[in-house]
């Protein structure tokens, strides 16, 4: 379901603040790259950091940092696990899932 940018923010805001276990995955545009990490949405702000440790580590071990901004759309998924998934302008996709498991 497609959603607002705002929508898209404030989930990212609750995973934030509440800690929440997620996994992100980034694709290239063409898809031949695909990149993945499991841990927590550690910064918010002009880049999104999903990371495995913790917020004030200076240089994590696994990571993904992305711009927050250049966004093209937004989508929502709840068939159980909640995720969201934007697409730059570029053509890249970032998708982040709530992660049960961890």
């Amino acid at each position: 379901m497609e959603i607002s940018r705002q929508e898209a923010i404030d989930l990212l805001h609750k995973w934030f603040e509440e800690r929440t276990p997620v996994t992100a995955l980034l694709f290239a545009a063409d898809s031949s790259i695909k990149v993945g990490v499991t841990g927590f949405v550690n910064g918010l702000s002009d880049m999104i950091l999903v990371s495995d440790g913790p917020r004030d580590e200076e240089m994590p071990k696994n990571f993904i940092l992305v711009p927050g901004l250049f966004m093209k759309s937004y989508e929502y998924s709840d068939p159980g696990t909640p995720s969201v998934s934007v697409e730059y302008l570029s053509g890249v996709r970032l998708s982040i899932f709530e992660n049960h498991s961890n």
